[in-house]
């Protein structure tokens, strides 16, 4: 490039578009990827034994706790949807860390924050329940290491199973959705 610090190439034209395709693959997202796996399993998966849609929603369909997954195939490759999946605690998403509180009467509530400052808290527990405490209200507040997704999934799910899970999260796009019903 002409002005800068980087020094000219003379590669030929293949090895150019070589290069140039495998570095457009290294931040390509799972929706533009070729994910192993079968969708619709997946989506049995997601809505049955993984018992993911007790925590994350897809189009109004699900749980509160998670993030919304509409759009995760659009956000994440398939190598980070994966990691997702198998080490949940290992990158917990801003917004979704764990949160307990004890309250005054000894009730111990775990879910994610809201919205929390030294006066109020406004946190959803793991069944989906809004909770608004005021500071009088609770005896104690921690915010424990990792997520409250479980990290078994390596152990609960056959290799298949977390493959046709990977290729239904893969295909949510909320601007496929969109970029469909306009062509039909």
């Amino acid at each position: 490039v002409p002005g800068t610090e980087m020094p000219p190439y003379t590669l030929p034209d293949r090895q150019i578009w070589e290069l140039v395709t495998y570095l457009r693959a290294l931040s390509a997202v799972a929706f533009d990827t070729a994910v192993p796996g079968d969708a619709a399993p997946g989506k049995a998966l997601f809505y049955g034994k993984g018992r993911c849609q007790e925590c994350h929603m897809i189009r109004g369909q699900g749980g509160l706790v998670g993030p919304d997954l509409a759009n995760i195939g659009q956000t994440r490759s398939p190598a980070k949807l994966r990691a997702a999946l198998l080490e949940p605690s290992a990158l917990v998403e801003p917004g979704f860390r764990t949160l307990r509180v004890v309250a005054t009467d000894g009730t111990t509530l775990e879910g994610v924050a809201r919205n929390a400052s030294n006066y109020a808290l406004q946190m959803v527990d793991r069944q989906g329940r809004l909770h608004l405490l005021e500071r009088r209200q609770w005896r104690e507040v921690s915010w424990p290491s990792g997520s409250l997704m479980p990290g078994d999934y390596a152990k609960t799910l056959s290799a298949q199973e977390l493959d046709d899970l990977l290729a239904f999260l893969s295909r949510q796009s909320t601007g496929a959705v969109a970029r469909r019903r306009r062509t039909e």
